[in-house]
């Protein structure tokens, strides 16, 4: 999850640099995030049960 979340800020700080294509940011941000999500949902599932 930590590696996700740096990633994520390493493309926001390309954006603000506008050192890559800002489409294609923005859909691996939007990609990040979903993958994110998905994590998030399975620790919910699984929370409490041991």
């Amino acid at each position: 999850m930590l590696e996700e979340i740096k990633r994520l800020n390493w493309l926001a700080v390309d954006a603000d640099r506008g050192t890559r294509d800002r489409d294609e940011l923005l859909r691996e941000m939007d990609a990040i995030e979903d993958r994110l999500n998905g994590m998030i949902e399975g620790i919910r599932e699984v929370a409490g049960q041991g």
